[in-house]
């Protein structure tokens, strides 16, 4: 059964000091939240500047494909394609490219 919120005015001081006990209890058993308001923070755009070990790549899933004009051929590409850097031996994932 649950305590009551406060204990009547008619209890006695044994209830009364249940009621309070059961009260402080509920208190402890709160999980404390912080809601904040969102805030959009753009990331800084940097001119693309192209380095002879660039390479496109294609990723996605095989069944995931679409069709594409490249080089004025029209052809079937993964949906997902990335321009990456090798550095130092490290292949390194520039960004991501929209397929149209």
């Amino acid at each position: 059964m649950a305590a009551p919120i406060a204990a009547a005015p008619w209890a006695s001081a044994e209830e009364r000091r249940k009621a309070e006990e059961a009260k402080a209890k509920r208190r402890r058993d709160l999980l404390a939240l912080r809601i904040q308001e969102k805030e959009f923070v753009p990331v800084p755009q940097v001119p693309y500047e192209r380095k002879d070990v660039d390479t496109v790549k294609r990723e996605g899933k095989e069944k995931e494909r679409v069709v594409v004009v490249e080089d004025g051929r029209v052809q079937e590409s993964l949906l997902g394609v990335a321009v990456c850097r090798k550095d130092g031996g490290r292949e390194t994932k520039l960004g991501d490219l929209a397929v149209n």
